[in-house]
């Protein structure tokens, strides 16, 4: 957006140099070293009872018209606090397309792990979780679009032009809801969409961090709607 023009951002390395978040090493917001350093999950399970699955796929005993087909993560929230002091840094201190590009090679390999050659001939669309237009104003940017910008151009997925999905409703913090239920309160038509999905394609969400999934149900609730009948969550780690 315009807020983050060169000018400004030659202003802001000029009056605040870039110093990793990990190592403190200047030049860079969040190192290549520092990055390599995040531990990657392995493992796929379904994501609401964690039994291990092969595809990592949600257990049809918990599937609903509201929970997602899976759900990627990148690795775990607690188990790397460089990541989080990474997405911290990204989402608040406004330093969104240098450390943008690193968290998206992070979702873009999960992504890869996950793609089984049984897919090679399925679409796929990325929609990234859409902010509220006054939450977007107030930070300048939607993370969940500038990551979903870089899985697309590093697997050559669609992003559309325009959100099949938008947030029409402000909610509080979901840090600050506690139980699952209360964010699934929180969230209760939060979004909406005017527009047909497409049956056939597989829709996959981006977000930066999930707890309970909730955002990423009631998402996947407003596609599943709209015509999607498969729907992924992918995201950079799970609290």
């Amino acid at each position: 957006m315009a807020l983050w023009n060169p000018i400004k951002n030659i202003c802001l390395d000029l009056l605040y140099p870039r110093q990793c978040v990990g190592c403190k090493i200047q030049d860079s917001w969040f190192c290549d070293h520092c990055a390599s350093l995040i531990k990657k999950i392995e493992q796929k399970k379904c994501y609401i009872c964690k039994k291990p699955h092969p595809e990592g796929t949600t257990c049809s005993e918990h599937f609903t018209e509201r929970t997602l087909n899976k759900l990627l993560v990148g690795a775990h929230y607690s188990a790397n606090p460089v990541l989080g002091d990474a997405i911290h840094e990204f989402k608040y201190n406004r330093h969104p397309e240098d450390i943008a590009t690193k968290l998206g090679h992070l979702l873009s390999s999960t992504l890869t792990h996950h793609l089984l050659s049984s897919y090679s001939s399925c679409s796929f669309i990325l929609i990234p979780v859409p902010l509220h237009t006054s939450r977007l104003k107030e930070r300048g940017f939607n993370q969940a679009k500038l990551l979903a910008d870089e899985v697309s151009k590093l697997h050559k997925i669609p992003l559309p032009d325009s959100n099949l999905l938008t947030r029409q409703k402000h909610t509080t913090s979901q840090v600050q809801s506690g139980t699952r239920q209360a964010r699934l309160e929180n969230l209760k038509d939060a979004f909406t969409t005017t527009k047909k999905a497409d049956p056939n394609a597989i829709y996959i969400l981006i977000d930066d961090v999930t707890t309970t999934g909730s955002t990423l149900e009631e998402c996947c609730q407003v596609l599943r709607k709209a015509g999607a009948k498969e729907v992924w969550g992918l995201v950079l780690a799970r609290n």
